[in-house]
This record gives structure tokens, sequence and C-alpha cells, in this order.
């Protein structure tokens, strides 16, 4: 009797801000006792779900409303998908399907249904994803490429081109709906022009002194990296085409 009144006080508060997006709840005993730290937030956010949380193989979500409950160890996922090689990287798509790394693989999932869509085959481990627009999907790892996928038909992704690396990709970010940035293994972040998606282009890339494991775009005219080199570096890239380096932390 108690865990129907905690099922249908779940089921409200997952459907209490879009109740058209029916969760299907399931009670996974093994998974009920997370670290309050390894849940992380997903900005910007769902809807309704605020957070995500893997454990070995298993992807989990979990509404912030249910989130707050002070003990942590009556969490309960919301959601649960297994896949059979570890989780590398994930990314949000639209407001319920999310891009997830696995293995050989990128899943294109649908979290209202609770369904996998798509799974895109890779020739190597996959370590990162990005959404560049609404069409194309980005992604890279140790194949030394990146690959553009066209998304617009998330059930039907279609390969669209690939961008040759000297080393492995660890990391890619969406400059704005044209231009990526991607780096690695080759020790230098390359931002790359994909208005036309089939055919992209070389704008120019930017040394660093050791391996980069993570980029981001902090605004419109700066971008940030950092890796193996122990600092974090920031770009003026208010010309992407000419890139000028400000200062390293």
């Amino acid at each position: 009797m108690q865990k129907d009144k905690l099922f249908k006080t779940l089921d409200i508060i997952a459907n209490r801000v879009n109740p058209p997006y029916q969760k299907e709840i399931i009670n996974l005993q093994a998974l009920a006792k997370p670290l309050q730290n390894s849940w992380e937030e997903l900005n910007p956010s769902f809807t309704n779900l605020r957070g995500f949380i893997e454990t070995a193989k298993e992807l989990n979500y979990c509404d912030t409303g249910y989130k707050k409950i002070n003990n942590i160890n009556e969490y309960e996922p919301l959601k649960n998908l297994s896949f059979s090689n570890g989780i590398t990287d994930i990314e949000k798509l639209n407001n319920f399907l999310l891009a997830i790394a696995s293995g050989y693989n990128i899943f294109i999932v649908d979290i209202k249904t609770n369904k996998k869509l798509a799974s895109i085959p890779f020739s190597d481990s996959v370590r990162c994803i990005a959404c560049i627009n609404d069409k194309t999907l980005a992604f890279g790892g140790l194949d030394n490429q990146v690959t553009l996928i066209d998304i617009s038909d998330a059930a039907s992704p279609k390969k669209l081109a690939s961008i040759p690396s000297s080393d492995s990709v660890f990391s890619i970010a969406r400059i704005d709906d044209n231009t990526l940035a991607f780096g690695g293994g080759d020790i230098q972040v390359t931002l790359i022009d994909i208005s036309d998606a089939a055919s992209p282009k070389e704008l120019a890339s930017i040394s660093s002194n050791n391996w980069v494991h993570s980029i981001a775009r902090l605004d419109d005219k700066t971008l940030a990296f950092g890796g193996n080199d122990n600092q974090v570096t920031l770009v003026d890239i208010s010309d992407a085409a000419s890139p000028k380096k400000l200062a390293s932390i």
C-alpha cells in the first residue's frame, strides 16, 4: 500500500508541468541508493526530467521534484535503459530525445516512450557527441575523425560527412548552427564550417600544449578548452576564421 502511494505521488510529480508526457515508473531496488553527488543536472533541462545518473551500464532519469526528498536513499529513477557497453557521452537533442554514446554506437533514445529509435554504428569507441543544430549531430572518438549525421528524421539518421583528425577526438563543441570546434590527441582545437554539412570546411586551428579533453563555448565571442596541459585556455572566436588566444587559467 505504501509503495502504491509512493508511485502515485511520483507520477503526479513527473507529470505536473506537462501532463501529456506520461512517464513509466520502474522500481529498481539495485539502484535505489545512488550517492547524492552522482546526480547531474541537464542544462538546458528537460521540461520535467532534470537529472540523470550513470550506474555501470545503465542510464536513469530523476525528476527535480522527487530529487528534493531529504533522504537520498529513497531516490528511485523514473526511467531505465540498459546498454551492452559503458556510456561515454550523452547529448540532449530536444525535450524528449537523447543521443547516447555506448561502445561502438550512438543510440537515439526517446525518453517519452523509453525506446531506442535508432543506432548509428562507429568504427571504434565513441568519446563525444554534440548537437550542432536541429538537423545535425556530430560525434567523434578513437577513429581519428568527426562524423556528421543528419538527424532530421531521428528514427532514420543518415551520415553526411567525415572530418579527418590526425589523432583521437575527445571533445566536440557547438559554436553556432553552422560552426563546431573539436580537439583531442592532435594537440589542437579545430574550428569547422558546416554550413554545407555534406562538405565541411576547416576555418582555423588553435594550438595546445597537450591533449585536449574538453571544449566549451562561453558566449558568442569566447571559447574555452583544456586538457593534459593542466590549464584552461580562453580564445576570442568573434572571427572564427582568425581566433586569438586571450589568456590561460
